[in-house]
């Protein structure tokens, strides 16, 4: 009799000790799939915030305190690169490609580089080779760069249908054909000036009223996107007055553009004030509209900021520069304006 109590003693003990068993790690297993689901959701509200139609980029190479910058401006130029922009805008002339390498050395690995090109002396007949030649020793070098435009606001380097025109669009087919051949995920490209292929541009003092539209086509097949600097203050005073339809005009190309500069001054110089507004808050204005249009117009694939930090001194007493002095995210001493949280966002 003894023997079978203390049987089912044990028996009952043991039950005890699973049914306990089984709480906890139920409890535990709970816990975690709570914590995994937050973590999903935090993870997706993260994608929600971050996911837009269009990659944020940063054109040109501007640290602060130019042109007295040091290491720590350099690096952090870099850092703000990396952490404000997905795509890395370098502007240069293909003879004096040495800032690839000065930028590899501090973009993130995540970051791509557009590369646009020009030459010293504008001319491009009979530099064919020698261009695909040096570009492919960077490519090779640097698998950050996915994107190459060949020429810089064309429209207002060369006159539709002129000779160096026409020279120059037979050296961007034979670049484009030999470039494509060798890196076909490589995105290659041309850029206008947008202003003046509306036919407008006031502050450029270059307004025909007629549209040069047309010369998108004469690049139809040989380009994946459609280049373009645009700075809409030449012909706008205030950036709420700019249409959501402003690049309507391309959309029969059906190519996505890239905008590979922009922006707006936070300052106004001299008499400029009565013929664009500017200060922080309509900066802040202009940033918010060109988002507006990028989300409605799907066929946006880069907004390119011209700058981190203001320019001033990199362009000092050059009058026709001048109207650019205040465009950057920061002023020239790094100082964070307005737009800088925006962009951030």
């Amino acid at each position: 009799m003894k023997t079978a109590l203390k049987n089912i003693f044990i028996f009952l003990i043991v039950i005890v000790l699973v049914l306990i068993s089984y709480f906890v790690v139920n409890k535990i297993l709970l816990s975690q799939k709570a914590s995994n689901t937050n973590q999903n959701n935090s993870s997706n509200n993260n994608d929600t915030q971050t996911q837009k139609p269009y990659k944020l980029c940063i054109s040109g190479y501007y640290p602060a305190n130019y042109p007295d910058y040091t290491s720590t401006d350099i690096q952090n130029y870099f850092d703000d690169v990396n952490t404000s922009s997905q795509i890395y805008g370098i502007h240069t002339n293909y003879e004096s490609l040495q800032l690839i390498t000065l930028s590899t050395a501090y973009l993130d690995s995540n970051v791509s580089i557009n590369l646009v090109i020009g030459t010293k002396d504008n001319i491009w007949k009979g530099k064919e080779n020698d261009i695909v030649n040096k570009l492919s020793t960077e490519l090779d070098k640097h698998n950050q760069i996915r994107y190459v435009g060949i020429g810089n606001e064309i429209n207002n380097s060369f006159k539709q249908n002129s000779q160096t025109y026409l020279d120059f669009l037979n050296a961007y087919k034979k670049i484009y054909t030999q470039l494509k051949t060798k890196y076909p995920t490589l995105k290659i490209y041309t850029v206008f000036q947008y202003e003046l292929l509306l036919g407008k541009g006031y502050l450029t003092g270059k307004v025909t009223n007629k549209s040069q539209v047309s010369m998108v086509d004469d690049f139809k097949n040989y380009s994946d996107l459609v280049g373009l600097t645009t700075y809409p203050f030449f012909d706008y005073k205030n950036p709420k007055d700019i249409p959501t339809t402003y690049f309507q005009p391309l959309e029969k190309y059906k190519k996505d553009i890239l905008i590979t500069e922009t922006g707006w001054p936070s300052k106004a110089l001299d008499n400029n004030q009565t013929i664009f507004n500017a200060s922080e808050d309509i900066q802040l204005t202009y940033l918010n509209k060109l988002i507006t249009i990028a989300q409605k117009d799907k066929n946006i694939e880069s907004l390119c900021w011209l700058g981190v930090n203001d320019l001033n001194n990199w362009i000092k007493g050059n009058n026709n520069l001048r109207i650019f002095n205040n465009l950057g995210l920061k002023d020239e001493k790094g100082v964070e304006k307005e737009v800088w949280k925006e962009w951030n966002k």
